[in-house]
């Protein structure tokens, strides 16, 4: 393969600029804290879904006025409500609890019976556990009066044992799964912006020390572009086949068996969207780098790509609705976020998903190319920030 500018593309020296970014981000330690963290976010999102998801009784702190109001509160259903009472003397000392908010609900007995009180909202899951606790007290006052004996009471009171059977067992919170979607678009954002901001700081960097101009004497400007690129891209790709296996082991470790094989089965699509999705991107952000002349430049010709990586993120995150979000899964922005939570989901076919990436990685050929030529017509240029219209036309020029 040859260079635009008449030399040939150098592999070996491809490798030799990939090796030098490499060896620069594992002597940083802002890399390797970063690094952590989306370790600790990874194995968050295996977490999460055990603590969120609850199927065991809710808890209600209770204000009881009189001792047999205690009683009743203490006969609550426990497999629906797991109630802590506290005995207060009246009314007015239950009222206090409850605005101090040091309690739920209060309960006393008023001229009709029981009455439950709270501070803006009666909990919906006690209101209907007292009602099923009077109701089969009333029951069991009305079989006494009629002379049933007590084994027949407790036969008759007890709640039936209904058979359940499921279609299709599953041992899988549900939550795991919308939040494994949501964690692999965080991290999509996250890392893609952390190595385009770190490609495009490194090339500005390199202009202002005029270490650029050594770099294109030795090896081709195509050559200089292709290993810095793949030294980022390579690093990124680790870090996140690192942070599913880190997944994979939380979920063995939690003995999620389910979520392991759910794992396994999308981690490979995971991993191929995030590498096209950053194949589309990374050369853009080394052409933003070269755009500026100084580190205060970033933020203006960085902007258009972080404009790129914000909106098909809260579009990801944000668009719900079926047709909207399968449109989303095809567009190449977008694509790298979408079609893999929709494949998790089992939203998809794979022909859906394999059609999707073949639409990345054609658009990331042509942002490549595109990339390729901005920052070239960019890269030598020192007497200020280059304009777009400027580095496509070739007009930059170069020099000092």
């Amino acid at each position: 393969m040859s260079d635009a500018d008449g030399g040939e593309v150098r592999w070996h020296d491809v490798r030799l600029v990939a090796g030098r970014e490499v060896g620069e981000k594992l002597r940083s330690r802002a890399f390797l804290l970063s690094t952590l963290l989306f370790l600790a976010l990874v194995a968050a999102s295996i977490a999460l879904p055990a603590l969120l998801y609850d199927d065991g009784p809710t808890e209600y702190d209770v204000a009881a006025v009189g001792p047999a109001v205690v009683a009743l509160a203490q006969a609550l259903p426990p497999d629906l409500v797991d109630v802590t009472v506290t005995e207060v003397p009246d009314r007015a000392a239950a009222e206090r609890l409850l605005r101090d908010e040091e309690v739920e609900a209060a309960l006393e007995l008023g001229p009709d019976g029981p009455v439950l009180t709270a501070l803006q909202e009666v909990p919906g899951t006690l209101r209907d556990a007292l009602a099923d606790t009077l109701q089969a007290g009333a029951l069991q006052s009305a079989l006494e009066r009629a002379g049933v004996p007590a084994v027949d009471r407790e036969r008759l009171l007890a709640p039936p044992d209904v058979p359940t059977r499921l279609l299709e067992a599953s041992e899988l919170d549900p939550a795991a799964v919308p939040l494994l979607s949501v964690a692999f678009v965080l991290l999509f954002f996250f890392v893609v912006f952390q190595f385009g901001q770190s490609i495009a700081q490194g090339v500005v960097q390199e202009k202002e020390s005029r270490i650029v101009e050594l770099l294109v004497s030795a090896v081709p400007v195509r050559t200089l572009l292709y290993g810095k690129v793949l030294g980022n891209g390579g690093l990124a790709l680790t870090q996140i086949v690192l942070l599913v296996l880190v997944g994979m082991a939380g979920a063995l470790a939690t003995g999620e068996r389910e979520l392991l094989s759910l794992l396994l089965r999308n981690a490979g699509w995971f991993v191929l969207f995030f590498a096209l999705g950053f194949a589309l991107l990374s050369c853009l952000w080394a052409a933003a780098g070269a755009m500026a002349s100084r580190s205060e430049d970033l933020q203006a010709t960085t902007a258009p790509l972080q404009v790129l990586l914000i909106a098909p993120f809260f579009a990801a995150v944000y668009v719900t609705s079926d047709p909207a979000r399968v449109v989303l899964s095809y567009v190449p922005l977008t694509a790298p976020l979408v079609m893999p939570a929709r494949l998790l989901e089992d939203d998809a076919a794979l022909w859906e998903g394999a059609l999707s990436a073949l639409l990345v990685l054609a658009t990331a050929v042509v942002a490549v190319r595109v990339g390729e030529r901005l920052y070239r017509a960019s890269l030598l240029r020192t007497r200020g920030r280059t304009s777009l219209a400027d580095a496509w036309s070739g007009r930059a020029g170069g020099g000092s």
